[in-house]
């Protein structure tokens, strides 16, 4: 069976959570189908190192020159050129009447490329595949290429779009993509299947009126990774610079590192949020970007995840687990992970539990207590096997069209 993914996400490198949701997926199914990937850009002078060592095909649009257009690609061209000339009417109206800056945050119709629309139909004529995968919200346009009924057709959303929106604007930060409630249920009933990452997605979608959803969260191999032979307690984390990993690991080094007496500890943090960490603390290690995730793990004896804001699934949260690190965290950081009495995590809802959590847990006894919990948890609900079982099963069995 052949199944093309199309993306703008480069997730070969593998260096952001949202990458390695992505590789996942695409190892996985290419274990059981034909996998083939659109990829709408071009290639970087590091991209082509990157995908010689994967199994899959790797189409750059910027190589294609075969397009095939319709008449109502023009049309929609149209349209969303107007919708967007009369955003920035209504933006600049807004502007003077309330003097506000405000932050750009492009819409669908921003990210809509009538090229790429077309040549994306052409790809599909050539490959003929059975299903069409398409990540992200802002890729949704793509779905108009698709022409035969035939072809089982799915989104992979990552989070909710509007409430994503909604969350980073009231932070201050920006979502990526500007949508409204009724935009996103527009967007998703387009498609046969909507992939969520989190239960809370699939509830949320099916809310507002999307039936079709499967739950596919992320899946990682579980592996045990001895921790370092040191003395000190290594609490780690690990974030890009998405401003809620920002705002997320500074809060901690103003608000919690300073009220924590003890010696006995060091607080590694790994990525390219390290650009932006603000810490004069002796104990803070900033060790940049990494090559291996197992070489990071290696490092640490357990995880913090002190996000205040953000939606879906934060992938650095289930690695952690499934390379046998507990996590201590805020709700936010374990959104749409399956609670249970046994998990190997710890929530920290204030100043207060976050210090009594590191009292509790640079004692080995209780850390290695933790440590116990994380491979049946992983195996359970993060496996491969357990986290693509539903998105398999639907590809094997497409709905009968009408």
């Amino acid at each position: 069976m052949k199944l093309i993914i199309a993306t703008d996400n480069r997730f070969w490198r593998r260096g952001l959570g949202s990458q390695q949701r992505i590789y996942s997926l695409v190892e996985h199914l290419s274990k059981h189908y034909e996998v083939s990937i659109f990829f709408r850009g071009e290639p970087k002078s590091q991209d082509i190192a990157g995908i010689e060592n994967i199994d899959f095909k790797v189409l750059f649009s910027s190589k294609m020159t075969h397009k095939i257009s319709r008449r109502r690609d023009f049309l929609y061209r149209t349209y969303s050129l107007l919708v967007r000339a009369l955003g920035r009417v209504f933006s600049s109206i807004k502007k003077l009447a309330t003097d506000e800056k405000s932050i750009f945050v492009p819409t669908l119709h921003h990210y809509f490329d009538f090229h790429e629309l077309q040549k994306f139909r052409a790809y599909i004529q050539c490959v003929n595949p059975q299903v069409v995968i398409i990540e992200y919200a802002r890729l949704a346009y793509l779905g108009r290429a698709i022409e035969s009924s035939s072809i089982l057709t799915m989104i992979d959303t990552h989070d909710v779009g509007y409430l994503r929106y909604k969350q980073f604007t009231r932070n201050g930060s920006s979502a990526g993509l500007k949508i409204t409630r009724c935009s996103e249920r527009h967007v998703m009933k387009k498609f046969d299947y909507v992939l969520a990452i989190q239960l809370e997605d699939k509830a949320c979608y099916r809310n507002i009126g999307v039936e079709s959803v499967i739950y596919v969260p992320h899946a990682v191999v579980y592996n045990f990774v001895p921790p370092p032979p040191t003395k000190t307690i290594r609490f780690g984390f690990i974030g890009s610079t998405m401003q809620s990993n920002i705002d997320g690991i500074n809060w901690f080094l103003e608000y919690v590192l300073p009220k924590i007496t003890s010696k006995n500890i060091r607080i590694l943090i790994a990525g390219s949020v390290c650009d932006y960490v603000i810490s004069k603390d002796p104990r803070v290690v900033l060790l940049g970007f990494l090559d291996s995730l197992t070489d990071y793990y290696g490092e640490i004896h357990l995880s913090i995840n002190p996000v205040q804001y953000g939606s879906g699934l934060k992938i650095k949260s289930v690695e952690s687990i499934c390379f046998s690190k507990p996590i201590l965290t805020t709700e936010i950081g374990i959104e749409g992970m399956p609670r249970h009495p046994e998990a190997p995590y710890v929530i920290c809802s204030s100043v207060e539990d976050w210090l009594s959590s590191f009292r509790k847990y640079s004692c080995l006894e209780n850390l290695n207590f933790l440590v116990g919990r994380c491979e049946k948890y992983a195996q359970r609900y993060y496996s491969p096997n357990a986290a693509y079982k539903e998105l398999v099963w639907s590809i094997d069995h497409p709905k009968p069209t009408s």
